[in-house]
């Protein structure tokens, strides 16, 4: 059964039909074939899911494993990859680019030390092979090095590799949708792993207003990713967001993504993340709100917990949103709205808001074609108390940080901080710096961490 031929002839479910009992009857090959069909459908889910089937089928298969570490890599499931890497009694089973990935996965993990172990045994990385360029090009990508990564394309694409699939991603990245949407359409017919970027590619349909193109991708999504397509092809203006006790009216921003994913289906943005939270905080208790976007954890953290919040943000055209989304709320007794169009420094009075995407957008103290916009340090910031400090800046929290040492010093809150990989090693020295401690980690996207930390001198929350 050529599986990739009946897939370029769009025979999918012809494929899933004749593997399917076979995966169920314990066959480790089908399992393993059913992973790639469904990395090609792009749904790393379920990619994942027979990709460890066919693990557990057979763990001592080398092609297995390959099939197993690339699914968790591509799903961004790094934390898994490294504790099934760390529990192989026989890494020799393991070949060249399976032992990267696993590499690219302690460094995503934050876990330096065992990166560079696993990388010592391959010294020569990178070689000018496809599998070698393909992971630098990953790691490139996880470090959002993006003239780095686009070199690295070149150079694989002139090896034979399939560098179609990493030149959209890092033009998507970048914020070029028609570049990024062009080499789907140029190239979906032909390369699998292309053609599992569709969600990226009606996304960046969605960004140049294309509704043909969006209709014609719709009906291939899967959860938030089809509801988003749904609400912007019937023109939905507001989403409903489901609380505890009440609802929350919030903008349908289909570019807005990585909300809009999780507001089309009705639940808030990190809804688990708040959850864990809000047992720590109490009614009164002071949040400050650095990144606010629309005001998802502003509203929860107000609305559901009923804290008292200041949000901080720096995009003219969130900022509005922002304000309406908690005036509709009425909650305006325990939000104060005064901050909104500034931006969190180190110390400057105004820096330039960098616009990429409505869900990717930083500031920067050197113009570069953006907008200028006032800033200030957490420091000047004049609360009695604050119980937490939540930051997500994309990129920027080097200058958040830099600006709140004394505001840590004085209030101790709960940090809890999304950190770009490239500013890794700095803002964790930074929060030692200010006597914090790192009590939860997760490390599943590729580019970034979301960190949670607490005095050192306290009892650690149990999140």
């Amino acid at each position: 059964m050529d599986i990739v031929a009946l897939f370029r002839e769009g025979r999918h479910a012809e494929i899933l039909a004749e593997l399917a009992p076979k995966s169920l009857a314990g066959d480790a090959g089908a399992s393993n074939n059913l992973a790639l069909v469904h990395r090609w459908l792009g749904d790393p889910l379920l990619e994942v899911g027979y990709a460890l089937r066919a693990f557990q089928q057979d763990p001592s298969s080398p092609g297995g494993l390959n099939t197993l570490f690339r699914a968790l890599s591509n799903a961004g499931q790094f934390q898994t990859l490294t504790a099934i890497h760390a529990g192989l009694p026989n890494k020799r089973l393991l070949n060249r680019h399976t032992t990267l990935l696993a590499a690219v996965a302690y460094r995503e993990c934050n876990r330096t030390a065992q990166a560079q172990a696993v990388l010592a045994s391959l010294p020569d990385f990178p070689r000018e092979t496809i599998v070698e360029l393909d992971v630098a090009v990953r790691l490139a990508h996880a470090h959002s090095d993006h003239p780095g990564a686009l070199a690295l394309i070149d150079r694989l694409e002139a090896a034979g590799g399939h560098a179609h699939i990493h030149r959209m991603s890092e033009r998507f990245s970048s914020g070029d949708m028609p570049g990024a949407f062009q080499i789907y359409e140029d190239h979906w017919r032909t390369d699998p792993s292309v053609a599992g970027g569709a969600r990226t590619a009606m996304f960046c349909a969605i960004a140049l207003g294309d509704r043909a193109a969006v209709a014609r991708l719709a009906p291939g999504m899967v959860g938030g990713a089809r509801e988003v397509a749904r609400c912007y092809l019937e023109g939905v203006r507001e989403v409903t967001v489901q609380g505890a006790a009440r609802a929350y009216g919030f903008p349908f921003e289909p570019t807005n993504l990585s909300i809009a994913l999780h507001h089309a289906v009705g639940e808030f943005y990190e809804i688990r993340t708040l959850q864990r939270l809000a047992p720590h905080l109490s009614p009164g208790d002071q949040v400050v709100d650095v990144g606010a976007n629309i005001g998802n954890h502003t509203v929860y953290l107000a609305g559901e917990r009923g804290c008292r919040v200041t949000p901080f943000e720096c995009n003219p055209r969130l900022a509005p949103r922002l304000r309406k989304v908690v005036e509709d709320a009425e909650l305006t007794d325990l939000v104060d709205l005064r901050h909104l169009g500034k931006a969190v420094s180190d110390g400057a009075d105004a820096v330039f808001f960098n616009h990429i995407r409505d869900d990717y957008s930083n500031v920067s103290k050197h113009a570069g074609g953006g907008a200028k916009v006032p800033a200030m340090p957490l420091d000047g910031l004049d609360l009695p108390s604050c119980r937490l400090l939540k930051v997500d800046v994309d990129g920027g929290e080097i200058g958040v940080l830099r600006g709140a040492a004394g505001f840590l010093a004085r209030h101790r809150p709960l940090l809890v901080i999304e950190v770009m990989n490239f500013n890794m090693a700095e803002a964790l020295g930074l929060i030692e710096q200010a006597g914090y401690a790192l009590i939860r980690e997760n490390a599943e996207a590729p580019t970034h961490s979301d960190l949670v930390f607490a005095p050192a001198e306290s009892e650690p929350p149990a999140l």
